[in-house]
């Protein structure tokens, strides 16, 4: 084996390991990320199981890098809604379309298949909320003060008209923007009291509750505590830090999920926009299919490579991945997809068939021959004493060509897991996109 298993051209092509539970994907991903980060990368990590970050922090700390764990208790702030509304080309519509694909990952539902209708509903509802509160409250707005703008909206045009309205957050909040930016204010006030009071009693519920439903889990503890106040924590300072995402999903659940997914696709896209870079930005996804959309992280990759965006991941089989999409034929080409883009693959031992048949494949076949032949006995004559030496009879031959795969599907079954009953080895076949292969092991201890 190589002194790296990678280096940093080849880790520009992404990098992913496939494997059952158990079979030392981890024990594969972190000596490979050791290396990249002695190889001047920068990274954010995130974590799935409870003890992932401690694990992160260890890594780090064997580096010689000072980790920021971001954390309810860490003092760090990340504050989408005023970092997305401040900075430049952002805008409140691009922050609610990160917020509608967050209700497809966390539901396991395909947003792309609703009718535009609906989905145009809710990007509205929310991008008017966000921007109404930024208007008024500027770096001081939270998702709170949105969340309290959408449950208070006009129920109809009359209740627009009405006094309990104007008293209600969301008519203060659109009298204060009136009052201090009539011209911003003008086309928030046009949607909230004439086009959503209009769309009926149904279309509004679904525009709201939609809505008040991707942005909940950052209004209520402990999240609220990380992304609720002035930023001290942003996507463009990730890019050059070591950062861990300690919002492990197995202890905070789908709202972990939805934070570890709204920071990491804003450093994606931080990182696609950087215009001057010196250093590689790495990031780490064991669990790969809790944390995967399909069309953000194909955009992401598939420019990523001249931005520096290096993708590091693990999940166990293409089934897992298919199914983490919505399943289905749609998700059985989006998880193919992500799995081309990831060009070096580590194949670690997996009992799933159609996962050994596609790595089978990706490792293309090539051609065998085979010969055969025979000597033919005539049991009419007598055979004399030499005959036994085959002397005197005249042998057939002949031979085949056939296609087989370099590495048979069932090879996959026979690789080292690690543990004790392995001396603690681990085998992975390593693929780099080219028609080359090795077999490679590693020692957990």
């Amino acid at each position: 084996m190589r002194n790296a298993l990678f280096s940093l051209r080849e880790a520009y092509q992404h990098i992913l390991a496939c494997g059952r539970p158990g079979a030392g994907k981890t024990s594969f991903l972190t000596p490979i990320q050791r290396q990249l980060l002695s190889q001047g990368a920068f990274c954010l990590h995130c974590c799935v199981k409870p003890n992932e970050a401690w694990r992160a922090e260890q890594l780090l700390a064997s580096t010689r890098k000072v980790a920021k764990r971001f954390s309810p208790e860490s003092g760090y702030i990340f504050n989408p809604l005023t970092f997305e509304l401040g900075r430049k080309g952002g805008s409140a519509r691009s922050l609610a379309a990160f917020h509608t694909d967050l209700n497809e990952v966390i539901t396991r539902s395909d947003a792309e298949r609703s009718e535009s209708f609906w989905k145009s509903g809710e990007v509205d509802t929310l991008g008017t909320a966000f921007d109404l509160v930024y208007l008024v409250k500027g770096e001081k707005a939270t998702y709170r003060d949105a969340l309290d703008v959408i449950m208070t909206s006009p129920l109809d045009l009359a209740h627009a008209r009405s006094d309990a309205f104007r008293g209600g957050a969301c008519g203060q909040f659109l009298r204060q923007a009136l009052q201090q930016h009539p011209e911003k204010a003008r086309p928030l006030a046009e949607f909230l009291l004439k086009r959503l009071p209009s769309v009926g009693d149904k279309a509004r519920g679904a525009f709201v509750t939609q809505a008040a439903t991707s942005i909940q889990p950052f209004t209520i503890p402990p999240l609220c505590q990380a992304v609720n106040g002035v930023s001290n924590l942003t996507p463009e300072r990730m890019l050059e830090d070591y950062t861990i995402l300690a919002f492990d999903t197995l202890t905070y659940g789908p709202n972990g999920t939805a934070l570890q997914l709204l920071v990491s696709w804003f450093c994606m896209e931080a990182c696609l926009r950087r215009e001057h870079w010196e250093r590689p930005f790495l990031l780490v996804r064991d669990e790969y299919h809790q944390l995967v959309h399909s069309r953000r992280d194909v955009q992401a990759l598939s420019v990523g490579r001249s931005q520096g965006l290096i993708s590091l991941a693990a999940f166990q089989s293409l089934p897992v991945l298919e199914d983490s999409l919505g399943a289905g034929i749609e998700a059985q080409t989006q998880a193919r997809a992500l799995m081309g883009l990831h060009v070096n693959k580590i194949w670690c031992n997996n009992n799933c068939h159609v996962t050994n048949e596609y790595a089978a494949q990706s490792l293309g076949m090539e051609r065998k021959l085979f010969f055969s032949g025979q000597t033919p006995s005539n049991n009419s004559e007598q055979l004399a004493w030499w005959d036994v030496f085959g002397v005197g009879q005249t042998p057939n031959t002949s031979f085949s060509q056939q296609y087989h795969f370099r590495v048979e599907p069932q090879r996959y079954l026979d690789l080292r897991t690690g543990g004790p009953e392995n001396d603690f080895l681990v085998d992975a076949i390593v693929h780099r996109g080219t028609h080359d292969y090795e077999i490679v092991t590693l020692r957990q201890r």
